[in-house]
């Protein structure tokens, strides 16, 4: 197996799956020598060490949040020592690994969001052919799975405005205003800025007669009846 030597403390770094083991041994030995303030080696290369174990990209333990913390105790408790320069080096290169750890995050999350829209945009779109079409029950499949997942999701307010309007439809075997309604009672609470929330409120309105339109029919009937007796 081929080694490396260690610079500064000695230490043989292996190149396979005990290389952890070795770093977390060596960091031991560091951290011991540091708490018996040995004559031999200054506590400030012990700290040294110490940071830079931590910060070493083929340590599998590595943390650089705890490697930024020792070198800038170095700095801060040695100003005059010859390391600072270095640690202050490396505490400045950490920095640019934290920024661009974030900046890779967020770019992370924007390529994920931009893959839900697109897998809504997509359903979307067959969603409208499919109702043009007169596939009901397809087309509110559609806009069904444009609401799949926990929480808000992109293009939920259209989704729950053509459920709304597919079960409303005139031409839908399987009408029904009572969940036409509450979709668009959802699309109200849970998207309030949307631009299709007041128009959810007038298809609410509309109906809301249609329910009371309905329920005088039903009545009239009733009576029809009773002095048909």
């Amino acid at each position: 197996m081929e080694r490396h030597q260690d610079a500064r403390s000695g230490v043989e770094r292996p190149e396979g799956n005990d290389a952890a083991a070795v770093f977390d041994r060596a960091l031991e030995e560091e951290e011991q020598v540091l708490s018996l303030s040995s004559d031999l080696t200054p506590e400030d290369e012990v700290l040294y060490n110490i940071g830079i174990r931590y910060a070493d990209p083929d340590n599998e333990g590595k943390d650089y949040e705890k490697a930024r913390e020792t070198l800038n105790e170095l700095t801060v408790i040695f100003p005059e020592s010859p390391l600072v320069r270095k640690a202050r080096t490396v505490i400045s290169l950490l920095d640019g690994l934290s920024a661009a750890g974030r900046y890779i995050d967020e770019k992370e999350k924007e390529m994920a969001l931009l893959a839900e829209k697109n897998a809504s945009l997509n359903h979307f779109f067959a969603g409208q052919k499919l109702l043009a079409a007169g596939n009901f029950r397809k087309a509110q499949d559609e806009s069904q799975k444009m609401l799949a997942g926990d929480g808000k999701q992109p293009l939920g307010d259209e989704a729950l405005f053509n459920l709304g309007l597919i079960s409303a439809h005139s031409e839908n075997p399987d009408k029904d205003f009572d969940a036409s309604a509450g979709y668009f009672r959802r699309l109200i609470e849970e998207y309030p800025q949307s631009p299709l929330a007041e128009q959810a409120k007038v298809w609410l309105g509309v109906l809301t007669v249609l329910e009371k339109s309905k329920q005088v029919d039903i009545e009239i009937e009733e009576k029809k009846k009773e002095l048909e007796k």
